[in-house]
């Protein structure tokens, strides 16, 4: 979908990048490609798949190239619903975060029982009425409903105007037939990636992502396993790691914030584990698609450590 927008770069890439980052447009998503991937490849997260792949004997059963078409399911079944978590929901979670899962659950039913439906009506029932009363509890006074404790109601005060968490996507198993399809249904899946890591840095305040370092299939595919081990034990869904790590120069992103503190000086080779720590320096958080990789062809990059490149 954006053809008409590609760049072609010189020989250099970290002068590359630090041009488009002093000349793009402020908060522009910058993708950085090198010329020379082949293909761009996912863990296999259908296993029916990895065994019948196995018994043909293929190398990387555990992997797939992207497609423009066809794709599979991140979590191995097209029966899951994904929906995200309301403004409401995570104000809940930000106010009772390490105060246990009961308490969260009594707070949200709480709510729930006075029909509160977002963070301003909550915002406002929390303060005293002339009499003295938080008005949450005169409501539910009101409809006959028994009112929040008193440490309960303290707890919510805590959290007004304190930023809220990052947004989770929340996952379940669907009963009916036909699943509410994907806002990016209609994309290729290597379009899909980019627009929804553009998404998720605005969301989790980062301002670099990248996919997995390592073409491995059997480590991207441990990753997807146990991604979707946990979704289906928590209900929540996250396809990517917010831990440091490296950011792989082959094929990563970013946000122009024409920030010097975020500039590589070191020359290439070196310039990933640079820009890796600096962006984490400066946000505490990089994103990076484990489950996906690029392939490269290595036979072209003659000398590729040479002292010359800073390696």
């Amino acid at each position: 979908p954006w053809a008409s927008r590609v760049v072609a770069g010189v020989k250099g890439a970290h002068f590359q990048v630090r041009f488009i980052e002093e000349a793009a447009p402020l908060g522009l998503h910058v993708v950085v490609v090198d010329d020379n991937i082949e293909n761009f490849v996912v863990e296999q997260s259908v296993e029916h798949e990895v065994e019948r792949l196995k018994k043909l004997g293929k190398d990387d059963y555990m992997r797939r190239h992207l497609s423009f078409r066809s794709k599979q399911p991140a979590l191995g079944s097209p029966a899951f619903e994904f929906s995200d978590e309301t403004e409401l929901e995570r104000f809940v979670r930000g106010a009772v975060l390490g105060k246990g899962q009961a308490i969260a659950c009594k707070v949200r039913q709480v709510l729930a029982d006075a029909e509160v439906t977002s963070v301003r009506e909550l915002t406002s029932l929390l303060k005293d009425d002339t009499s003295g009363t938080c008005k949450l509890n005169t409501r539910l006074k009101a409809a006959g409903k028994k009112g929040m404790m008193k440490n309960h109601v303290e707890t919510l005060r805590q959290q007004v105007d304190k930023p809220l968490p990052a947004r989770l996507i929340f996952v379940k198993q669907s009963k009916r037939k036909q699943v509410k399809p994907s806002k990016y249904k209609s994309m290729p899946e290597l379009a899909e990636l980019i627009c929804r890591a553009d998404e998720e840095m605005k969301i989790q305040g980062a301002n670099l992502w990248a996919i997995s370092p390592s073409q491995n299939h059997y480590w991207m595919h441990s990753f997807g396993k146990a991604m979707r081990e946990r979704a289906t034990k928590t209900g929540v869904f996250c396809d990517f790691s917010m831990t440091l790590g490296l950011v792989f120069g082959a094929f990563f992103g970013f946000r122009v914030l024409r920030d010097p503190r975020r500039y590589t000086r070191y020359g290439q080779v070196k310039d990933d584990v640079e820009r890796s720590l600096r962006y984490w320096h400066c946000d505490g958080a990089i994103i990076r698609y484990t489950r996906y990789a690029a392939v490269k062809n290595y036979r072209q990059l003659v000398g590729k450590f040479s002292a010359k490149k800073g390696g």
